[in-house]
């Protein structure tokens, strides 16, 4: 689907998204047949069509170009949000280019809805969309939002900054799964990183990659397990078995545990769906859209998806108690949404593998034995 703007991008695909102006009738029939709801204009600057007002759920939040949005107006932004998803409507954001004001408002929301720290928030930003937040008092306003968070809800999301030694800093694309149980991102490279992770109560870390061990002087406290997996390639069936043994040890030792490979996508994406599908029983479909939208970029190509055995033998040949939507969509996302892909139709096709399964017949094939000795890995 061919659109005008520029600088248009899902964060989370059917909720949220962000772009430049939408000025003419074209771009609000893009948005109308992408299912938004709700359009929030952050300038004044310029006016939407007057027709807009009819299919599309409105609001002003005006901000100055190159200035950062008061607490007030980070705050109404999110209660728009939260109001257009208990509707389940689709949220569009933009100012004039998409990418100062309309940056910072997408970074508020992933540190409300997705428990990320402000500045993992603001690279994640910065990666998907080149050049969002332009200014270090946009920058400075994600951690201000971060802090009132913190003070308004009683709840220690994430540290205020004051908080922070000069020695810790988050390792990139930090965010907690799990509260207090299970964390995810980027390879702590640094020693700064290690500190941060050991002031959040993290006491075993998983490197799901081939990279360098941790910076040693500070890890004495903490225990690291290597699951080296190549980057690009999923993390296979002993590699996911290992995942859940080490998560098990650490639930019943009450550790936090935190996983990584290089960039915090990937692999690290593919143990995060093993971990929901074993602890909260979610199907892995399920699962694996899940970890997409509370680490969008998670899991980014079909090997990880469909050759390791946590999910290509339970959706597409054994069905134990994990039936699968047809209706799911799991192509993999390399970068946010793709805003080319066709509309699902009101009977999506059926699956590949839905003409050749065939019943389990004998109780002790190959198949069977590898189908039960699944079922008990996922619980």
């Amino acid at each position: 689907m061919m659109s005008l703007f520029y600088n248009f991008s899902w964060l989370v695909e059917g909720k949220i998204c962000g772009s430049d102006y939408p000025w003419s009738e074209v771009h609000l029939d893009f948005l109308r047949k992408q299912k938004v709801g709700v359009i929030v204009t952050l300038t004044e600057e310029e006016r939407l069509p007057a027709t807009a007002s009819n299919d599309f759920e409105c609001h002003l939040i005006p901000i100055i170009e190159f200035e950062p949005p008061s607490i007030e107006q980070m705050c109404h932004f999110i209660s728009i949000c939260d109001a257009a998803q208990e509707q389940k409507k689709a949220v569009c954001v933009h100012c004039r280019g998409g990418r100062g004001r309309t940056g910072v408002m997408l970074a508020c929301y992933l540190v409300k809805n997705h428990l990320m720290y402000p500045l993992a928030a603001v690279h994640l930003i910065r990666e998907f969309r080149p050049y969002s937040i332009e200014t270090p008092e946009q920058e400075q306003a994600v951690c201000k939002y971060s802090e009132q968070l913190s003070n308004n809800d009683n709840i220690q999301l994430t540290r205020r900054i004051s908080e922070y030694k000069s020695d810790e800093s988050p390792p990139w694309y930090f965010s907690w799964i799990v509260k207090r149980e299970l964390c995810a991102g980027s390879w702590p490279q640094f020693q700064c990183n290690v500190e941060f992770l050991r002031n959040e109560g993290i006491g075993v870390v998983v490197t799901a990659c081939d990279a360098s061990p941790l910076p040693t002087p500070s890890t004495k406290d903490i225990v690291i397990h290597m699951i080296p997996v190549s980057m690009g390639n999923a993390p296979s069936f002993s590699d996911c078995s290992r995942f859940i043994t080490i998560c098990n040890q650490a639930r019943s030792e009450q550790k936090a545990v935190y996983v990584h490979c290089r960039r915090g996508q990937g692999r690290t994406g593919t143990l995060l769906a093993c971990y929901l599908v074993k602890y909260q029983q979610q199907p892995p479909a399920k699962a694996i859209l899940m970890v997409r939208e509370m680490r969008p970029g998670s899991i980014e190509n079909l090997e990880q998806l469909k050759s390791q055995p946590y999910f290509h033998s339970s959706i597409a040949t054994l069905l134990i108690n994990c039936p699968i939507d047809p209706q799911l969509d799991l192509s993999p996302r390399l970068t946010l949404a793709s805003t080319s892909r066709p509309p699902r139709t009101a009977t999506p096709p059926a699956p590949r593998w839905a003409a050749t399964r065939r019943p389990l017949q004998h109780l002790h094939s190959p198949r069977r034995r590898y189908a039960v000795s699944l079922a008990s890995c996922l619980g």
